[in-house]
């Protein structure tokens, strides 16, 4: 806004009106009690009122709303936007500055339209704040919802398991065949749900996280066991090199193990042979820099670590890998149903490594396969 502040004091008490209306602001003049008692050109073009319809009224007249606001900036010499009501009654958006001039009891008011790229930005603002609202009740009001879904769905798979097990009697072979598939959808529609419920909970961020010190290796050799009878089946080998003295780290053991789990399960599952390496080190400052990890005083590059789980699978072309962590991407959807997915893992592994403070990436594999890397610290920071 035009500084006023210096080149009203010379002539604050000048009634040569030239003067006051060649400001390029609104300038309106209010005695002790905030009456108006000077108004110029400018102030007629953005409210309405001729000088004679505002003589000694209230300054409330136009800013109503905001009155209380508008008593708050007086003195503070800074801009402050305000609601108005011009005389036509349309409402608009100012930015005001109110002097207080020199203990004379009057006040000097500048004022200036905003553009109408403001008003689209406030209309923007208001629509993001009301659906995020939307979001976070549907979200929660979704989240109460998980046991309705959960009950039915055990009901489901415990009695068709129970059917197989010859609870009753021994099931015929066509019954059985039956009894399978609602078993085996009961199963995967179970998945599926805990999965959804999981994206919910991690969006409204209701699902709480336990920091603590964590034995690494020890996570590491749990969640890999996981999978040694579903790699050697596909004649897959799991070796794991560990490049660090550092076997307690800082962090949610669950939420990590989590995100080790979803990346070997991708891997496994989209790889027919070969092996599946993870890769674990202290990354380079580099690597911090280009992926925006600052560290806070005190901290270096070994308070980080890396993790890559390398497989020699399909691999994913350039154009399906820009949507892989990301739960509403049709190509990503497109992957997941043709390898008996969710499309919901990566995303969620995504969205769990966020909440660790860190970052995870792909890279081909080349000649072919894949690369995940997970960078994440591992001392206790204030990442305020």
């Amino acid at each position: 806004m035009y500084n006023i502040y210096m080149d009203i004091k010379g002539f604050l008490f000048n009634n040569d009106e030239k003067i006051y209306n060649n400001f390029p602001d609104a300038i309106i003049v209010l005695d002790f009690t905030r009456n108006i008692i000077m108004w110029n050109k400018k102030a007629e073009i953005i409210f309405g009122y001729t000088k004679s319809e505002v003589k000694n009224k209230n300054i409330m007249m136009l800013f109503l709303d905001d009155f209380e606001k508008f008593n708050k900036i007086i003195g503070l010499n800074h801009g402050s936007i305000l609601n108005a009501t011009t005389k036509t009654g349309e409402k608009i958006f100012v930015d005001v500055t109110a002097y207080d001039a020199y203990n004379s009891g009057r006040v000097i008011v500048s004022a200036r339209t905003l553009s109408n790229k403001y008003l689209e930005l406030e209309s923007l603002l208001n629509d993001y704040q009301a659906t995020k609202n939307l979001v976070t009740n549907r979200d929660s009001f979704l989240s109460k919802l998980k046991p309705d879904f959960e009950a039915p769905l055990n009901a489901t798979i415990g009695f068709s398991q129970s059917l197989l097990d010859g609870v009753c009697e021994k099931v015929k072979p066509k019954q059985e065949k039956y009894i399978k598939i609602i078993n085996s959808n009961g199963k995967r529609l179970k998945t599926l749900t805990e999965k959804v419920f999981e994206i919910i909970a991690l969006d409204a961020n209701s699902r709480e996280f336990n920091f603590k010190n964590f034995d690494l290796l020890k996570i590491l050799e749990f969640t890999v066991d996981k999978f040694k009878t579903a790699a050697e089946e596909k004649n897959i080998k799991i070796s794991t090199s560990i490049d660090t003295t550092k076997r307690n780290i800082y962090g949610d053991e669950y939420a990590f193990a989590e995100i080790i789990e979803i990346l070997l399960d991708n891997a496994v599952k989209f790889s027919k042979k070969g092996e599946i390496a993870i890769k674990v080190f202290h990354p380079d400052t580099e690597t911090l820099e280009y992926n925006e990890m600052k560290s806070p005083m005190g901290y270096t590059s070994q308070s980080y670590l890396q993790f890559d789980i390398i497989d020699n699978g399909m691999g994913i072309t350039d154009e399906q890998a820009a949507g892989i962590f990301d739960e509403y991407s049709e190509k990503n959807l497109a992957i997941a149903q043709k390898y008996d997915g969710t499309a919901l893992s990566l995303p969620i592994a995504k969205k769990l490594v966020y909440k660790l403070n860190g970052k995870i990436w792909y890279s081909p594999n080349k000649p072919k396969g894949c690369i995940f890397s997970l960078l994440i610290p591992i001392e206790r920071m204030n990442f305020e």
